[in-house]
């Protein structure tokens, strides 16, 4: 908890660790879902640039299926969305 990183006087750290406790585990346990959620948005988003740019060099979809972790219902999705660009 951030109060033992900070605070040295064993009394204070106690007074505030059972005022603070909970909640303090709770944000800390929000911040850390978060940044598992930003890190699979972002994983997503990558894949989805890369059947891209596989799409538009003509790969076909069992090959960008083995390459990338991408559904085959968001590959028909994002050659829709190139041929409609076009």
């Amino acid at each position: 908890m951030l109060a033992d990183k900070f605070l040295e006087d064993g009394d204070k750290k106690t007074v505030i660790c059972d005022a603070l406790g909970g909640k303090m585990n709770a944000v800390y346990d929000y911040g850390e879902r978060r940044k598992e959620e930003g890190i699979k948005e972002g994983k997503e988003e990558e894949n989805k640039k890369i059947a891209i740019k596989m799409l538009k060099n003509n790969e076909d979809m069992e090959k960008i299926k083995e390459y990338i972790d991408i559904s085959e219902d968001e590959i028909i999705k994002l050659k829709k969305e190139i041929e409609n660009k076009n």
